[in-house]
């Protein structure tokens, strides 16, 4: 659904599918959204929690927002150089 929801053209043909496929990708988004969340709420503890850091690098490039995924993956390497 990831792959999907990143093409150029995804928003010009949403409304083409049915309902519970709409609701997944709603579903989706809440998901990513509480997740997100509840990883910046770690890092309020713990500003350089590594995993946490990378985690939220890589839910930024699923989520095609490649700046905030690159800030999160330098903090990590910033913490931990043998990330790759």
């Amino acid at each position: 659904m990831q792959q999907i929801k990143l093409r150029p053209d995804f928003n010009d043909y949403k409304s083409s599918f049915s309902l519970d496929v709409q609701k997944q990708f709603i579903l989706e988004e809440v998901r990513q959204t509480a997740e997100v969340k509840r990883l910046e709420g770690l890092l309020q503890k713990n500003a350089s929690a590594r995993d946490v850091l990378y985690d939220l690098s890589r839910i930024y490039n699923q989520a095609g927002n490649y700046v905030k995924a690159k800030e999160y993956l330098i903090r990590a390497k910033d913490v931990d150089p043998l990330i790759k």
